[in-house]
């Protein structure tokens, strides 16, 4: 850790007197950033009842971010590491929302796609990539998928893609 990124944090541990501070690198901009305390929900204004969202990654680091980011904003949350997976837990806990990796080893994201999709044909899902695939994201639409996240994205963005897929 750099002499520079030891200050940050020491500056911005500070904050955070009651439990502990994430600060996940999802923009090079500033003015992005937003700061999350865990354990002091901050449930997301325009969240009506808790919608229930399973999120698909193969990167299980990713995966706890996700889960106590979505959590702390209100959200019940579920996870699976493929696509695999996803169809399973899909088939038990029937969430309100999918949000789905495109790039996993095994089944991929649009492989999941298609089978969620047989399964409910008003599955709701945003499709989540850090690569540029245009190709990939268009044809994830016209299966039906109804939002996209490009990586990385700002907790705003999160929050709003969310909010306009479920609505």
């Amino acid at each position: 850790m750099s002499s520079e990124n030891r200050q940050v944090l020491q500056k911005r541990t500070a904050c955070c007197e009651k439990g502990f501070c994430i600060f996940v690198p999802v923009s090079d901009d500033a003015s992005h950033d937003r700061d999350i305390k865990v354990g002091q929900p901050e449930v997301d204004s325009q969240a009506q009842m808790p919608a229930h969202i399973l999120v698909v990654d193969d990167e299980k680091n990713l995966l706890h971010i996700w889960k106590d980011m979505l959590r702390h904003f209100g959200y019940e949350v579920t996870t699976a590491l493929s696509g695999e997976e996803a169809i399973e837990v899909f088939r038990g806990v029937g969430p309100d929302l999918v949000i789905l990796d495109m790039n996993m080893p095994g089944m991929g994201g649009l492989s999941c796609l298609e089978h969620l999709i047989q399964m409910d044909p008003s599955v709701r899902v945003i499709i989540s990539s850090g690569h540029d695939e245009d190709a990939e994201v268009e044809k994830a639409f016209k299966l039906g998928a109804r939002g996209f996240l490009g990586k990385p994205f700002t907790v705003d963005s999160l929050l709003s893609e969310i909010r306009k897929t479920l609505d």
